[in-house]
C-alpha cells in the first residue's frame, strides 16, 4: 500500500492549494533538519516525506494521476495516462531541498538564513512575516536633588556629577558627566528636572533621560506650606502680656524688625501674627506669599503670693 500524502500533510482530500501550501509551510519548518539536531535522521526522513506530499499534490497533473492511481500507479508512470506509460516518479533528498528553497524564496531574501531565530519567518501562510522589533528607548535615571529652603528661596545654580553606563558589544564601560542645574526661586519638592538622553547607553537603544526630583531640607526655623512660610516663636507670659519686639532673619539675610502686643494688646498662646509679602517666591510670577507668625507661650510653674496679689488687682 502506497503512501497517504494527504494523510501526511494532515488534510483532507478535497483540499485546495492553499490548504496545501499552508500545511507543506507548517510541516517543512517543524521538521527541518536544522531545527532538529537530536534526531536529524529522523527529521531528514519526514522533511522529505512533507515535501513530496508536496510536489505532488500542488501539481495538477501529478495530483490527478495519484488521486486516480496511487503512489505506485504515479511511479510507475500512470499508466496509459501519465506520460505515454513510459516515465516514472522519483523524489530525493535534493528534490526536497529545492523545493523548501523556491518556497521560501522571498524570506531568504528578507534576511532569513537560519532556523534558529524564529524571528525571520512566520510559520502560517499567508500572515505578514515577523519584523524585527524596533530598539526602545533606555530607562530613566532619577535622582533626588536636596535643596534648602534659602536655596528654594533665592535661587540657585548647582553642579552634580552623574555615572551612567556605556555598553558597546560586550564592553561596559562608566562615564561621567557634571551637570548644572539652575534651580529657580519658587520651586517646589516635586519639582522634576529633566536632562533629555543623559541616560545609559546601551549599544543601538536609545539613551533614556536623567531626571533630578527637588527634595526640602528640613528648616529649623523656617516651615513651609505651599508658598506661605511659618515662623514659630516661643515667648514667656511677661512677653505675651507686656508685649514683645522680634527681630527675624529672612531666608535671604535681610533683618525683618517687628513689635507686637502694643498698646493695650496681649499675645494669645498659638496666636498668628501675617506679615504680607514675606513668603516664598512664586515661580511663574513675581508674586510672593505671606509669613505667618506663630506664639507659643510658655507660663510659669510657680508665682509668688505678692505677685498673685498685684495681678489679681490688675487683672
Amino acid at each position: 500500500m502506497g503512501k497517504d500524502y494527504y494523510a501526511i500533510l494532515g488534510i483532507p482530500r478535497d483540499s485546495k492549494l492553499v490548504d496545501i501550501k499552508r500545511a507543506y509551510r507548517k510541516l517543512v519548518l517543524k521538521w527541518h533538519p536544522d531545527k532538529n539536531q537530536t534526531n536529524k535522521e529522523q527529521a531528514k526522513e519526514k522533511f522529505k516525506e512533507v515535501s513530496e506530499a508536496y510536489d505532488v499534490l500542488s501539481d495538477d497533473s501529478k495530483r490527478k494521476i495519484y488521486d486516480k492511481y496511487g503512489e505506485e500507479g504515479l511511479k510507475e508512470g500512470g499508466g496509459r495516462g501519465f506520460g505515454g506509460g513510459g516515465g516514472t516518479y522519483n523524489f530525493s533528498s535534493s528534490n526536497a531541498d529545492d523545493i523548501f528553497k523556491m518556497f521560501f524564496s522571498n524570506d531568504m531574501d528578507s534576511g532569513f538564513s537560519s532556523f534558529g531565530n524564529d524571528e525571520f519567518f512566520n510559520p502560517f501562510f499567508g500572515q505578514k512575516k515577523k519584523r524585527k522589533k524596533k530598539m526602545g528607548k533606555g530607562k530613566t535615571i532619577t535622582y533626588d536633588l536636596f535643596c534648602t529652603l534659602e536655596e528654594l528661596y533665592r535661587g540657585k545654580t548647582k553642579k552634580v556629577k552623574i555615572t551612567r553606563k556605556v555598553k558597546s558589544g560586550y564592553e561596559t564601560i562608566k562615564e561621567f558627566e557634571t551637570l548644572e542645574i539652575n534651580i529657580k526661586p519658587g520651586w517646589k519638592q516635586g519639582t522634576k528636572i529633566t536632562y533629555p538622553k543623559k541616560g545609559n547607553r546601551i549599544n543601538s537603544i536609545e539613551p533614556g533621560d536623567v531626571v533630578f526630583i527637588i527634595k526640602e531640607k528640613e528648616h529649623d526655623k523656617f516651615k513651609r506650606i505651599k508658598n506661605d512660610l511659618i515662623y514659630k516663636h516661643t515667648i514667656t507670659l511677661k512677653q505675651a502680656l507686656t508685649g514683645h519686639f522680634l527681630e527675624i532673619t529672612t531666608l535671604d539675610n535681610r533683618k525683618l524688625e517687628l513689635q507686637f502686643a502694643n498698646n493695650d494688646e496681649v499675645i494669645q498662646p498659638g496666636q498668628n501674627f501675617k506679615i504680607p509679602n514675606e513668603g516664598m517666591p512664586y515661580s511663574n510670577n513675581s508674586k510672593r506669599g505671606d509669613l505667618y507668625i506663630e506664639f507659643s507661650v510658655v507660663f510659669p510653674t510657680k508665682i509668688k503670693q505678692k505677685s498673685k496679689k498685684i495681678l489679681k488687682e490688675i487683672l
